[in-house]
């Protein structure tokens, strides 16, 4: 994914991920025809003068094709935030599962070694899992992905993983973490109570309805019947434009402008809508599955480490004065607050007062 400032307009001024080389290659060849035609004409080889001569059913037709991308484009792109809002949310949910398992195991009675390796492989499985419902959204490799404890893993269940399709692997790996947990209750591992352990439970059903609104958007296609309709109308309409334009100008230099500057706006909001459209893959304008996958990575490594795992201590020695906020007492601000509210309601009363 491009990323960029738009407060600096020099930032637009870039190729990569843009529709505009496309979009004015289509334009140009319509413009080139434009030019040809009323070229001809002034040659007096061709007689144009007179071939449209309302321009209401022109207009009336490009309305009607300028509603159809509009609305397409609009909807590419609901497409394309509603993947990105449910790929954010899965990873949230997935953390705050994978963050609870790690600390329950703080009143776990098991060895220090049992808990270690519960942990570790809580972290694997979340990573896995989140990796394996990337693969399958975008159709990459699972390899392609930074796994956490990857090389720890077994190798007869990398086997098994390779042996299944990307769609079963997301189930598979669901299954290893729900049966770890399952497992660890059974053992005695995990000996918080059944309502606050079935948090996790929820949360991890939670995200497994985001993945699958998310493949639901792959795997559904923008109707076709309406893609199809926008783009032949798009191809009649750079066919037309140049004899239209033909006759609403008086140079070939004007008539190949008009009509580039008007299939060049058509046509990049056609090419917006097929970028959109599919939101993962390869190009630059698609979702950053790598990056999402780096930032789950990081917020897992530090789940296990000393630094997140010792609670912090308070000294409330010598401090008075009530809750602080950064060295303020936090209740003398709202004190503060509410006597100059009182102040200005005062105020306000005086002067209508007054005013009577």
């Amino acid at each position: 994914m491009i990323e960029y400032d738009s407060q600096y307009p020099s930032q637009f001024l870039r190729w990569r991920g843009s529709v505009i080389p496309r979009a004015s290659a289509c334009a140009f060849f319509s413009a080139t025809l434009a030019f040809v035609l009323k070229a001809l004409e002034r040659e007096e080889i061709l007689e144009l003068t007179g071939l449209v001569t309302d321009n209401a059913a022109f207009g009336m037709y490009t309305g009607t094709l300028a509603f159809l991308l509009v609305f397409r484009t609009s909807k590419c792109y609901s497409r394309f935030w509603h993947c990105a809002t449910s790929c954010c949310t899965l990873r949230a949910q997935m953390l705050e599962a994978a963050s609870s398992l790690i600390c329950f195991t703080f009143m776990s009675k098991a060895s220090e070694d049992e808990i270690e390796q519960f942990q570790r492989s809580v972290v694997g499985l979340t990573s896995t899992l989140h990796a394996a419902a990337l693969g399958n959204v975008c159709g990459r490799r699972l390899e392609e992905f930074t796994i956490l404890e990857w090389k720890a893993l077994e190798p007869k269940y990398h086997a098994r993983l390779l042996e299944h399709s990307p769609r079963e692997r997301v189930d598979l790996v669901y299954m290893w973490l729900n049966g770890l947990i399952v497992r660890s209750l059974k053992s005695g591992l995990l000996n918080v109570p059944p309502p606050i352990l079935s948090r996790v439970f929820q949360e991890t059903e939670k995200a497994m309805v985001e993945y699958n609104q998310v493949l639901e958007v792959m795997t559904i296609p923008f109707p076709f019947p309406y893609a199809q309709t926008a783009y032949f109308l798009l191809a009649l309409l750079g066919l037309f434009t140049p004899w239209a334009m033909c006759s609403w100008t008086d140079h070939p230099v004007s008539t190949a402008c008009c009509t580039f500057v008007a299939i060049a706006c058509l046509a990049s909001l056609e090419l917006i809508a097929n970028q959109l459209e599919n939101p993962f893959g390869e190009d630059p304008n698609d979702l950053p599955v790598d990056s999402f996958q780096l930032a789950l990575n990081e917020s897992l490594s530090l789940m296990t480490t000393a630094d997140a795992q010792e609670s912090p201590q308070y000294s409330f020695a010598g401090l008075h004065g009530g809750t602080q906020m950064n060295g303020i007492g936090a209740f003398g601000c709202f004190v503060k607050q509410s006597e100059k509210i009182e102040n200005l309601n005062c105020f306000v009363k005086n002067i209508e007062k007054t005013g009577n």
